[in-house]
């Protein structure tokens, strides 16, 4: 899902009270008295990021780019989150911390080297590529302090409204290593790809939470942030051969940009009170996460072309990730 698609469904989620406000009863929050509340997720969670393509299979022998085009598809994978959060009357402060890791691969063969590799320098071009395999892999990692001021507007019962901000500290590495291999040579390129994102900004968001028949929950939460990033982009080039040997190895290191973050997230859950002097919520939900013009990876070809004067900032692009969290929180 694209930023404009989050953007709407986000606003839409704030409004998530007032189409339920018509389910609403005589029954209020089970769990009145609450002095701070810790919680987990599990994450279930995939990534999306363009350009993870590495080969054609083409119809015939030839360095054309028609047939079909292999990309690594990253899976979902599991990760996790954790949080605190104080309440202060009406005002409430936190702290979440959220890491996950996806690393997926893919290779394809070909019997008569009808393959052709979309990562390889132009004018280097094998004509006789009978495999080829890539790998991805993106770390992340985020931590946010936040803080945050609850409404209970009158006509909309059993209702909560809350407006948050805070500062967000995230780091994003990636990489992607391809190789191809003519084994009838044999000869072989392998292109080692890594880009490092540190990202430090605001964001700003609104939420809500409806209660329905006592301890039954709809809550959705959306914000948007803004973001400086310092940025290290590398790639490695080398192609082996009987004879004949080629290396390149370009490194950038603290590129400075700007990027915009936006988060929704909606889900449901059910609190069982006065569990063992506390109260224990049972929630799921699905959340999606959009960053928007973050460096990515440095095409080999634009490396080699500008002599090492490279024009970082037409790297930059998109990175989503999005899926389940089971949510298990105790308030004391």
């Amino acid at each position: 899902m694209n930023w404009k698609k989050l953007l709407l469904v986000g606003i839409a989620s704030v409004a998530l009270p007032v189409t339920a406000q018509q389910y609403c009863c005589d029954y209020y929050d089970c769990c009145e008295e609450e002095c701070f509340e810790l919680y987990g997720d599990w994450l279930y969670w995939t990534v999306r990021e363009c350009d993870l393509s590495y080969v054609w299979d083409t119809p015939v022998a030839s360095t054309s780019s028609a047939g079909p085009l292999k990309a690594v598809d990253p899976d979902f994978t599991s990760g996790f989150r954790i949080g605190v959060i104080v309440p202060f009357c009406d005002w409430e402060f936190a702290a979440h911390y959220t890491c996950y890791d996806n690393c997926e691969s893919d290779r394809t063969r070909s019997d008569t080297d009808t393959l052709f590799g979309t990562r390889l320098i132009v004018g280097t071009t094998q004509d006789a590529i009978d495999e080829a395999r890539s790998k991805y892999d993106v770390d992340f990692n985020q931590f946010d302090l936040e803080f945050g001021r609850t409404f209970r507007p009158q006509y909309l019962c059993n209702t909560e409204v809350r407006t948050f901000g805070g500062a967000r500290f995230a780091w994003i590495d990636r990489k992607l290593d391809t190789v191809y291999l003519d084994t009838a040579t044999p000869r072989s390129t392998t292109i080692h790809q890594k880009v490092d994102n540190d990202l430090y900004g605001l964001y700003v968001g609104m939420g809500s939470e409806t209660t329905l028949m006592g301890c039954f929950s709809l809550f959705g939460d959306f914000s948007v942030g803004a973001f400086a990033v310092s940025s290290d982009q590398s790639v490695f080039y080398q192609t082996l051969a009987a004879v004949t040997e080629t290396e390149y190895d370009i490194t950038s290191k603290n590129y400075y940009c700007a990027a915009a973050n936006v988060n929704l997230s909606l889900g449901m859950g059910y609190t069982f009170c006065g569990f063992c002097d506390s109260d224990v919520m049972l929630a799921i939900g699905y959340e999606f996460h959009n960053w928007i013009n973050l460096p990515g990876f440095i095409s080999p070809q634009e490396v080699i072309a500008a002599e090492r004067n490279l024009q970082l900032d037409q790297f930059s692009g998109s990175l989503g990730f999005d899926g389940l969290f089971v949510r298990l929180a105790v308030s004391f």
